[in-house]
């Protein structure tokens, strides 16, 4: 699958979202944006609307003939262009029912969990190895070849 790629997910235990505050992560050919909801439409709507929004942001970012993830994080709100030279230490792990990515920025430790019926392994694992080449390591479960 060619970028951009788009995660709905939540972020790490954030105030007073014990589960995660809900963000979207969306892989740029030029790097990473994050885009955060707002937290009063996080907690007003218990996260269902804020990912609405989420949805609505990410395809106005994907209409683009060529998208540019820093020009598309200066037009919008609550996003935050990350360079994929700046991330390191890039983990996939399988959490119970989501995915998580969890990535260094500047010494800073991030995570990004996602439900794996948004975003089908067989579909993101490639692109992140692609992305992220050195930096990635894919710590799923191995599923067993079909007929070995």
């Amino acid at each position: 699958m060619d970028l951009p790629i788009a995660l709905r997910g939540s972020s790490g235990r954030q105030g007073v979202f014990l589960t995660g505050k809900p963000q979207q992560l969306i892989l740029f050919p030029d790097g990473m944006v994050v885009v955060s909801a707002s937290v009063a439409l996080g907690v007003a709507s218990s996260g269902a609307v804020a990912g609405l929004s989420l949805d609505a942001v990410t395809t106005r970012a994907l209409r683009g003939a060529k998208p540019s993830g820093k020009a598309y994080a200066s037009v919008t709100k609550r996003a935050h262009f990350v360079p994929y030279g700046e991330i390191s230490d890039v983990r996939l792990t399988a959490g119970f029912p989501s995915r998580k990515l969890t990535y260094v920025v500047q010494g800073k430790k991030h995570l990004h969990a996602y439900g794996k019926l948004g975003a089908a392994d067989e579909v993101v694992v490639p692109v992140l190895e692609r992305v992220f080449a050195g930096e990635f390591h894919n710590e799923l479960p191995q599923q067993p070849e079909p007929g070995a």
